[in-house]
Order: C-alpha cells, then structure tokens, then sequence
C-alpha cells in the first residue's frame, strides 16, 4: 500500500466520527511530514486533501516516502477510507488506489493520541449541568489558520437561537505548541474560539494580546458556569441590535386664516 502512494498525484482521506484527539493525533502526523493538505468538516466526516508525490516536481522522492508514512498514523483511526489517483508503469496509466480498514492493514506505530484527559470529560458533564440552554458536543469543525489546523474540544450551540462556538483547551502543551497556536490566532482570527489555558503554561497577558476570542484560566478543570458566561457575551455580541422605531413627527397646525 505505502509502495502505490509513492505513485500518487492526489489522495482525498475521509474519517467518520473521529474523536478531537484521534483528528489532532493525523494532523500532527500530516504536518510532521510535510504534506501539502486541506482539512475541511462534511457532517461526521473530515475530509483530508493531499497533494501526492507525483504532483511536485521538485524533492520528488523524498515526498513520496513523506506520504507513504502518513499511511501507519491514518490504519490508527477506526472508520476511514482513503482514494488515491496514482500513474503506474512506463506509460503511467493512471487509476484510482481504494483502501479502507476491511483490507485488514495493521500499524505499528505507537498509539498515542487516542488519550482523552480526565479534565475534558469532567468539563463536558459540569456544562451539562450548568447550561441547559446550550448543546455541547465533540462534532468540532476544523479551522484553518494558514499553516496551523486547529481542533477544537468542544463545540457548543445554543440551543434557540444556534449560534456556534468552540472551546480548545490548552492543558498539557508543550510551550512551543502554545506559542505556534498563540501566534496563528493573532495573525489570522477565530473570534468564536475560547482558549482556555493551564496557569502552569506561564501565558501572560501580553501573549493574549490581539487574539479576537476570548480567554480564561483554569486549574484542574475549566469552569464551567464561567465557559457559560463567556459565550452568551459572545453570542449576545453577534447578535445584530434592533434598531428603535422612529415615531412619525406631528404635523404642526396650518396658521389660521
């Protein structure tokens, strides 16, 4: 299987109802080996688009043994397919490789991005507690920041008028990945994204400076009645104010004859 995606010009990867830490998991795996991909949200499923090997025309080999060891993160995942179009032989005719998990792969690499922190399933059920209101879900969509993918833990959507918020929790982060996520949002946006950050990162408030979604700190366990306040603020915020009627002005008497 790694041996044909040497071959390909593109290959399209599609995950069904992925948890946040297996998508975050693949990213990391597609940008550590460089690949070229757009990630976008379709219902249950993220659709990853990578530009194969035989789409380049520079490092050629180099980017084609990079796509084939994306393959082992991907066999991590327990719903996906990928679809490849590839040019094989002298003549490089070109077909379409299919591959899902009933081809019965196995990988050897090390599992580790399946791990769900105590802290998130906590959080999940204190909102449940104190905002009926709001729906809270893990269907997060994908967000773009030029180089960065972000996604998100949690979505929440209030459930009258369905406006749409994400939480991310920067917890056990390294101080570099902190730093790449801090610098992605002050460039590029995401005003409804709330970061909620770990004291112990050390992020003061000049780092959070210019970022258009809110912040709050935690210990433990993000707050959730504070998470609660925090997003009818923003959705109060995005909601366009009524303007007054204006009152017709009285029509002054014509001067007597």
């Amino acid at each position: 299987a790694q041996a044909v995606l040497l071959r390909a010009m593109k290959l399209t990867v599609k995950i069904e109802r992925a948890e946040p830490p297996r998508l975050r998991q693949l990213i990391r795996h597609v940008k550590f080996h460089g690949l070229m991909t757009a990630a976008r949200r379709e219902g249950d499923l993220v659709v990853l688009e990578l530009d194969g090997p035989l789409s380049i025309f520079s490092a050629t080999p180099r980017y084609g043994v990079k796509m084939a060891g994306f393959l082992p993160a991907l066999l991590l995942c327990e719903s996906w397919s990928l679809e490849a179009e590839v040019q094989l032989g002298h003549a490089r005719q070109r077909r379409t490789f299919v591959l899902d998990p009933s081809a019965g792969l196995r990988s050897h690499a090390r599992d580790a991005g399946a791990w769900l922190p105590e802290l998130v399933e906590a959080f999940e059920k204190r909102f449940t507690d104190v905002a009926p209101d709001w729906e809270i879900d893990r269907a997060v969509p994908l967000l773009n920041l030029g180089g960065e993918v972000v996604v998100p833990d949690f979505r929440f959507v209030h459930k009258k008028s369905r406006f749409e918020a994400c939480m991310e929790v920067l917890g056990y982060w390294r101080r570099g990945a902190v730093d790449r996520r801090l610098a992605a949002l002050r460039e590029h946006g995401a005003p409804r994204l709330l970061l909620a950050i770990d004291p112990g990162l050390k992020v003061g408030e000049e780092q959070t400076r210019g970022l258009e979604g809110p912040v709050v700190s935690f210990r433990d366990v993000p707050d959730a009645r504070k998470v609660r306040k925090v997003l009818e603020e923003l959705r109060l915020s995005a909601t366009p104010k009524r303007k007054s009627a204006k009152k017709p002005r009285a029509r002054k008497a014509p001067p007597a004859p």
